[in-house]
């Protein structure tokens, strides 16, 4: 075995007929329907509603960035209850600001909430 292993020839460079009972790629029936998979109930959860909606306290005092150093971007939220009003409908009586941090490639920017309260 071992002479033959050596010196005679190698089963690399040997052309194996392919076996008959072995169906070709493409060859295999395809079910019409899928068969039923067991499954496993999961227990629903429910989350938390946020306790804040991160708006500034009476001072801002409590911002953790440098307004001349960080990019402020000023998005401003209009209120969907006044959709379809007029604006003598309706009154501004003050407006809620948050700060956001976001990630940029490459860079930071604040972004600034803004909406009205009516």
């Amino acid at each position: 075995w071992f002479r033959r292993q050596l010196f005679g020839q190698k089963s690399e460079k040997r052309v194996v007929s392919p076996d008959p009972a072995q169906m070709h790629l493409g060859e295999l029936p395809i079910p019409d329907t899928q068969p039923d998979l067991p499954g496993k109930t999961v227990a629903g959860h429910t989350r938390r509603v946020s306790r804040t909606d991160f708006t500034n306290d009476k001072d801002d005092s409590g911002l953790f960035f440098d307004e001349t150093r960080v990019p402020i971007e000023t998005i401003t939220l209009a209120n969907p209850e006044t959709d379809g009003l007029t604006t003598d409908q309706f009154e501004v009586i003050g407006e809620k600001v948050s700060h956001r941090l976001a990630q940029r490639p490459g860079s930071y920017v604040i972004l600034k909430y803004v909406r009205p309260v009516i």
